[in-house]
């Protein structure tokens, strides 16, 4: 260890007052560092602890507004600083934990005195013997220890004692070959061996799935020959050993006195994981025969894996990840591709690989960013991959077992397909004649219609109109058309259902809807549609649009009820008076400047309670017998 206490007293003495603490906060058992962590780049020669205090002193060191460092890939050597107090009069332990991959640490704890009280040198490039406790990540323990006085001392003594602060310094120096990412905390010892078990615990339990699924999927490589079984053992196999050593076990439980073999194996087992996640998807979609561009896509990727994987242990270490990181990003966009391609096209075995990729393709991209120094360190950055690849490997070996099944059913799936084509046939046909129409018409099944068939009764037509509609779509664009009545029409179609209706068609923005069981369900969903165009209205307000307005005409009475058209093309219709008679009623709802106007036919079926206002009698154009028609009055609550 080298002490330097009379230059660092010197440095330390005039910076102590200067620099901000980070405050211990007993609830969450750590120090609050956000805001406390400071970092420099060192330009030129190897500095000295001291001389890093000095920079620090006068204001040299950049404050970070978080604890986790975010420095992207640097060449340059990072002094980190981290003041801290302690306001405590008693011993206590402390943990500095670094959750990262840093090739060379440089670590002293400097106290208030200006004396170094603990130094060390370990890091990625170093054996596990070199840290002070042996760990996965880099575990610096601080050790404060409790104030003692020589002799009796008084009250006032005694209170300052009580009362005096330690104040420390933690300065690293730090280089790394991979991205400088440097998420810092200090702990108490009591909630880092709580916060380390529990972690233990998770990684357990990730790397339990993981060996789950090695072994699950070896089964069915034994059971079915299938290659790409094999191909999907080896890259959750590879996979897996990735995120072992990412997360600092390699080193610490396989390889503790081979660093350097345990720093390149990193980018070897992700090459390797990237190959066979190529191999497998091309061979489980048999893209060569139905993706065939896709496929050679595929090909140049593995082949560029696969020349990385050669030379890349006599590359620098930082070309050789980074090559890792973009082939492994791109075969996983690339395989997430061809699922969406093959689900387009119906391949049903597409639909696990879509949504596993989709979840591995989340972690990756987050995992890119942050090696990449884009994003900062987070809860989902940190754990993305572990997220995303256990995610993916299960959806995938469902998607293998789901494979199998579609082997031993396949007759039966055809004849299911069949039947399902039928049934979306008659789903079709019902958008455009429902239902209802065909049961009115004494049909069950559409096949059976004849052109000219028709039958007469009694119903109840209902038209509605959207005011003013010629002006307002001139001040629109075609698809702005479309997307206005579509929205409005979304709206209507289901209230008209709920009250016993249905939509015989739609005349542009108009709406013709046929009641069968009574005029007083007609009314209820006039009233209805009203009330929704108030809630539509104050919608299209908050989204800047003008309200609109509609007027809504009702008459009941005898209608023919078939089929019109030619050989190439049919048509559900009603004809008669009633249908006449009812949209010139709601013609009239514009004259009268009325919400609702109804005929009297339709006012005497109605309750007697219903509030309603006489208009006029007048005798409509066409007709010779005068009609008296009424406004129903809305409920404005």
């Amino acid at each position: 260890m080298r002490r330097l206490p009379a230059l660092i007293a010197l440095a330390f003495g005039s910076a102590a007052h200067s620099l901000d603490f980070a405050e211990f906060n007993a609830a969450g058992g750590a120090f609050d560092l956000k805001g406390h962590v400071h970092y420099y780049f060192e330009e030129y020669n190897e500095q000295q602890p001291h001389e890093a205090l000095d920079l620090l002193k006068n204001g040299l060191f950049t404050r970070a507004d978080s604890a986790r460092l975010s420095l992207g890939y640097t060449r340059k050597a990072v002094w980190v600083a981290v003041p801290f107090v302690w306001r405590e009069a008693k011993a206590a332990t402390f943990m500095l934990e670094i959750t990262a991959l840093i090739d060379s640490i440089q670590f002293s704890y400097v106290s208030e005195r200006g004396l170094i009280l603990d130094s060390s040198l370990t890091g990625r490039d170093f054996p596990m013997s070199s840290r002070g406790l042996p760990n996965h990540n880099f575990v610096f323990p601080i050790t404060i220890e409790k104030p003692t006085s020589p002799a009796p001392a008084s009250a006032r003594v005694k209170r300052e004692a009580a009362d005096a602060a330690t104040r420390g310094v933690i300065l690293m120096r730090l280089q790394s070959q991979g991205s400088m990412l440097v998420p810092l905390q200090l702990m108490h010892e009591v909630q880092f061996y709580k916060t380390d078990h529990i972690e233990q615990l998770v990684f357990g339990f990730y790397f339990g799935i993981m060996l789950v699924m090695v072994l699950y999927n070896l089964f069915l490589y034994a059971s079915t020959r299938e290659r790409s079984y094999a191909f999907y053992v080896f890259y959750i196999l590879f996979f897996a050993l990735f995120q072992f050593a990412l997360w600092g076990y390699f080193h610490e439980i396989v390889l503790p006195d081979a660093p350097r073999l345990a720093k390149y194996l990193l980018p070897t087992f992700l090459h390797l994981a990237t190959i066979f996640q190529l191999l497998f998807a091309t061979q489980f979609f048999q893209a060569k025969a139905l993706i065939a561009r896709q496929y050679k896509l595929a090909g140049f990727l593995s082949f560029v894996t696969f020349l990385s994987l050669i030379v890349g242990p006599f590359l620098p270490y930082r070309i050789f990840i980074t090559i890792g990181i973009f082939t492994g990003s791109g075969a996983a966009l690339a395989i997430f591709f061809m699922a969406l391609k093959l689900y387009i096209r119906k391949v049903k075995v597409a639909r696990y690989f879509l949504i596993a990729y989709t979840t591995l393709i989340g972690g990756v991209v987050f995992l890119t960013l942050r090696n990449l120094g884009v994003i900062n360190y987070s809860f989902i950055s940190t754990y993305s991959a572990q997220i995303g690849s256990a995610l993916e490997v299960i959806l995938l070996s469902l998607a293998l077992a789901d494979k199998i099944n579609i082997w031993r059913n396949e007759k039966e799936e055809a004849q299911k397909q069949v039947i399902d084509r039928e049934r979306e046939m008659n789903r079709a046909f019902q958008l455009f004649v429902p239902q209802k129409f065909l049961e009115l018409a004494g049909e069950t099944d559409f096949t059976r219609l004849q052109l000219g068939k028709s039958t007469t009764r009694d119903i109840t037509i209902l038209f509605s109109d959207i005011r003013r509609f010629t002006a307002l779509s001139e001040s629109m664009t075609p698809e702005e058309n479309f997307r206005f009545l579509n929205s409005y029409l979304s709206r209507m179609g289901p209230i008209i259902r709920k009250n016993g209706g249905f939509i015989d068609k739609f005349i542009g923005d108009a709406i013709m809807a046929l009641f069968p069981v009574s005029p007083q369900t007609a009314a209820q969903a006039a009233l209805a549609m009203r009330h929704e165009l108030r809630l539509y209205n104050a919608h299209r307000r908050a989204q800047n649009f003008e309200p609109i307005d509609i007027g809504i005409g009702i008459h009941t009475g005898s209608v023919r009820l078939g089929t019109i058209g030619e050989n190439e093309r049919w048509e559900g219709t009603v004809i008669g008076d009633t249908v006449n008679l009812a949209s010139r009623i709601e013609n009239l709802s514009s004259t009268f400047s009325a919400a609702i106007v109804v005929s009297e036919a339709v006012l005497r079926e109605l309750p007697p309670e219903t509030p309603a206002r006489e208009l006029d009698t007048i005798r409509v154009k066409g007709k010779k017998q005068a009609v008296t028609v009424y406004e129903l009055v809305e409920d404005e609550a």
